[in-house]
């Protein structure tokens, strides 16, 4: 809903309208790569909202990292190709794949 609103905001000319609708859609899930990305492609953005955009993407890649290394993780230690398969139809459900 925010990324969106933002969007159309951008698209007319609403910069300041769009980084509200962004920072409210960073607080509902900062891990929303389209949302991320439209922050940091936002126009006329100050150095404040640049860095706390890197920061918010750098925390959200970690997260990322993390889990796929977790479900890697549980591939490897399968006991069986059932459960093996099933973990891998989830890690690429999880990576878009």
């Amino acid at each position: 809903m925010y990324f969106f609103a933002a969007r159309d905001q951008v698209q007319h000319e609403k910069f300041a309208d769009a980084q509200q609708s962004l920072t409210k859609g960073a607080e509902a899930n900062a891990q929303d790569a389209d949302l991320l990305i439209a922050m940091y492609q936002l126009p006329q953005a100050d150095d404040a909202w640049k860095k706390k955009t890197e920061t918010l993407i750098s925390t959200a890649a970690a997260e990322f990292k993390e889990t796929v290394d977790r479900m890697q993780q549980y591939i490897d230690e399968a006991d069986d190709l059932n459960r093996s398969e099933s973990a891998e139809a989830l890690q690429a459900m999880f990576c878009n794949q």
